[in-house]
């Protein structure tokens, strides 16, 4: 059912209440698998394409047939069977296209590194697709970054909710009820839609608990559900207007999908009628709407021609008198050629949206952009766990957080996926912001911390001439010396060491336990007495005391000198220009001037093994821009606006620097032409060997050329033409025309592009550019003018299909 959401099929088939693209009534059985995979009833085609393959005995037959088994599978979004039949048809398809398509299905499978190496496999085989292959291993390589980096939201399935059918787009409804859609049993009308084999939907009301568990869950009206979809719905602030989208009706066979609104009157919904959005806008896809929280703003989807390429977002303002004013495309920096849709504003401002047009991890996902002085920024993926490699689109997020949850809760709201795991198709999803646990602080008593000795005194400094003490000490003698017979007079200076000091023992004497005899001669006494001496006491110094012992810790080794690399940063700067011709509106004319483009679209893709970068930007009114980028890599530069061809040019930033500066800037200039509708661009040097309608080597350049414009704007649906000169026969040359018209054609569907864009036509010498017709004599140079291949655009909304 999603995959009825998001691609507005160009059938309009009753694609689920999200516009897919309209609606038609329910096919009636078809005769085989062909005529239902031709009639986009590919839930009925990949039973019966898969009967024929079981009884096909050629490979080749058996390999187109798992492609398109394949294709129903893609179609439907049953990508785990899609990828089975692809990896079938892979060896022996015809169809280019064929491994595209199967890393496609492995990379909604979540299987990204096979899926890089597949499309790496591609781009070598496809060189004028290489862009697009490029810009899905790009995003698998980011996806793969993702996973490892996954956000702080919780996602947990709404019990309760959720069917084997599809379940999506849940908007909060007053205090405890959840409005959703539906493709259950219960929905109304008893067909099932040939595209996915489920009912039509429906609008459902539950009511919730404190718990988020759901306790009844019924049908929103009578008078708002049908047999036929309904769905997306959004409310005013004070819910008494519903505004939903429904496709189809019983009074036409082949109805587009509109919005539609209904009042809260009397108790009950009031019958609904259609808001109109745009001027003679019936033949106009709208859908998906939301209301802003001021009560006049309406924000959309829709598919228009002027639009950026598949469904735009829109905001429309309500003015004072409840009309509703010129729509607003949400311009270049939201929108893609691709697909977006479901837009929501959260309480804080942003805009959130699901998109396969910006870089995705597979299938829809869900990016937030914010506007600031009137202008979106850059536009940012939700990453996972919102994300995955399923769709994942339909995001609300509740405009309060209940009191219970203040503590634990920043945000909560809830989207829809199709991820594995889930009950059905589409499954609705609860998610939460949590606010992170504070880390508990445990206080570890600090421990005595003891006064730090100080360091000692400075020491005392010897006397200026101080007594050399003996190198070793004096023994005592043996007896009291004998007094002199005269005294001493005072030394004047300390009387120096003996010469020759008497060595001490070897062992310390022991104190003696008696006096110690007197010598057998002993000294005789003076003859006359001697006066006692007068005793001069000279104060010997204290010995210095001890040097204090230093203790010299080595110095540290210095630190090692560490030369950091200078960070250089890398610059992409460019400009884009308008080619002016020199005659208006004639493609073939010379460039007469220049001029600035403003709001282009420029991706960047990293074209090196060693680059993720997959970058969006717009120039400003200049036409310029400014990124960064990453250093030694390759990049493709693509120049993209509506109503003008894209164009791509290759860039490098592996160049050399200058010594002293940290900034390296590479240039790049883009020149886009405007498209011209049913205007004739010859093709130069595509020639033909006489009578001949093969395509020659020479002309394979140019053709290839037109292979990789024609993937770069993918659409457009051209016409190939194929002219003579006069010579020769009316019908021998509208013959030969044809074949080289022909030629042309099945030279670029070998290159990958579907028949179904290009159509091949044979003019013969019914268009001639000068006067050489029949029995004028021209020069070989004039027939050669006449003798041209052409193209042009006949259609800017081919949709792919």
């Amino acid at each position: 059912m999603k995959q009825q959401i998001r691609r507005l099929i160009p059938c309009l088939c009753i694609l689920s209440l999200l516009f897919l693209g309209g609606c038609r009534a329910l096919f009636e059985l078809p005769i085989d698998g062909l005529t239902a995979y031709d009639t986009k009833q590919y839930a009925v085609a990949s039973k019966l394409l898969a009967e024929d393959y079981a009884v096909e005995k050629d490979v080749i037959v058996k390999a187109d047939l798992a492609y398109k088994i394949g294709e129903c599978y893609r179609r439907s979004n049953q990508p785990e069977k899609a990828e089975e039949w692809y990896a079938k048809a892979v060896e022996y398809s015809n169809e280019p296209l064929t491994s595209f398509y199967y890393g496609l299905s492995l990379k909604s499978n979540g299987k990204y590194k096979e899926a890089i190496r597949v499309f790496r496999d591609y781009s070598l085989g496809n060189p004028s697709d290489r862009d697009r292959a490029t810009r899905q291993i790009q995003a698998c390589k980011q996806a793969l970054e993702w996973i490892d980096k996954p956000t702080d939201y919780e996602v947990i399935s709404l019990k309760g909710v959720n069917t084997p059918a599809s379940d999506f787009a849940p908007v909060l409804f007053k205090d405890n009820q959840l409005v959703f859609t539906s493709a259950r049993e219960k929905a109304k009308g008893e067909d099932l839609y040939g595209w996915t084999g489920e009912k039509h939907s429906d609008i459902f009301i539950a009511s919730q608990n404190k718990d988020f568990s759901i306790s009844r869950i019924a049908q929103i009206s009578d008078t708002i559900n049908t047999e036929f979809n309904e769905g997306t719905v959004t409310f005013n602030p004070d819910y008494t207007e519903m505004y939903f989208t429904s496709c189809g009706s019983k009074n036409t066979a082949d109805d587009f999908c509109k919005i539609y609104l209904s009042r809260w009157f009397g108790g009950k919904w009031s019958t609904p009628e259609k808001v109109v959005l745009f001027e003679d806008g019936e033949e106009i896809n709208v859908g998906h709407p939301f209301m802003a929280s001021n009560g006049k703003q309406l924000y959309f989807a829709a598919e228009t021609p002027e639009g950026q390429g598949n469904k735009d977002l829109y905001v429309v303002t309500r003015d004072d008198d409840g009309y509703w004013e010129e729509p607003i495309n949400l311009g270049p920096q939201v929108n893609t050629p691709g697909y977006e849709g479901f837009p929501h504003i959260s309480a804080d401002g942003k805009l959130y949206f699901a998109s396969d047009g910006h870089i995705g991890m597979g299938g829809l996902d869900i990016f937030y952009v914010e506007q600031k002085n009137g202008k979106w920024g850059e536009v940012q993926n939700m990453g996972t766990p919102i994300n995955s490699s399923s769709d994942d689109f339909s995001i609300v997020f509740s405009p309060y957080v209940r009191p219970e949850l203040l503590d634990s809760v920043e945000a909560y709201g809830y989207f829809s996926s199709s991820r594995k795991g889930g009950v059905g198709n589409d499954d609705i999803y609860r998610f939460e912001l949590r606010i992170p646990s504070e880390p508990i602080v445990v206080e570890v008593p600090e421990e005595p911390v003891s006064e730090p000795t100080p360091p000692p005194k400075e020491p005392t400094p010897p006397p200026k001439e101080p007594t050399p003490p003996p190198k070793e000490p004096t023994p005592p003698p043996k007896e009291p010396t004998p007094p002199p017979k005269e005294p001493t007079p005072p030394p004047k200076e300390p009387t120096p060491p003996p010469k020759e000091p008497t060595p001490p023992p070897k062992e310390p004497t022991p104190p003696p336990k008696e006096p110690t005899p007197p010598p057998k001669e002993p000294t005789p006494p003076p003859k006359e007495p001697t006066p006692p001496p007068i005793r001069v006491v000279v104060p010997t110094p204290a010995p210095p005391p001890p040097p204090p012992v230093r203790v010299v810790t080595p110095a540290p080794p210095p630190p090692p000198v560490i030369i950091k690399e200078p960070v250089i940063v890398y610059i992409l700067e460019g400009k884009v220009f308008e080619n002016v011709r020199k005659i208006p509106g004639d493609p073939n004319s010379s460039i007469l001037s220049l001029e600035s483009l403003p709001a282009t679209v420029i991706e960047i893709l990293g074209m090196s093994d060693n680059s993720s970068m997959a970058k969006r930007i717009v120039t400003d009114n200049r036409g310029e821009f400014s990124v960064v980028i990453e250093g030694n890599s390759d990049y493709r530069v693509n120049a993209s606006k509506p109503s003008y061809f894209k164009t791509s040019k290759n860039v490098t930033s592996k160049v050399p620097r200058v010594v002293g500066e940290d900034t390296v800037v590479v240039k790049v200039e883009l020149m886009l032409d405007k498209i011209v509708k049913n205007r004739e661009i010859v093709l130069d040097n595509i020639y033909y060997d006489f009578d001949k309608a093969d395509i020659r080597e020479d002309a394979r350049p140019t053709l290839d050329r037109l292979a990789t414009l024609l993937f770069e704007n993918p659409n457009l649906k051209v016409e190939l033409a194929a002219h003579t000169d006069s010579r020769g026969s009316d019908s021998y040359n509208l013959r030969l025309s044809q074949q080289r018209a022909q030629s042309v054609v099945n030279y670029l569907v070998s290159k990958g592009l579907s028949s179904s864009r290009l159509v091949a036509k044979g003019y013969g010498e019914a268009r001639l550019v000068n006067q050489c017709e029949d029995g004028i004599e021209c020069s070989d140079e004039e027939h050669q003018q006449n003798r041209r291949t052409t193209f042009k655009v006949i259609s800017e909304d081919f949709n792919g299909f």
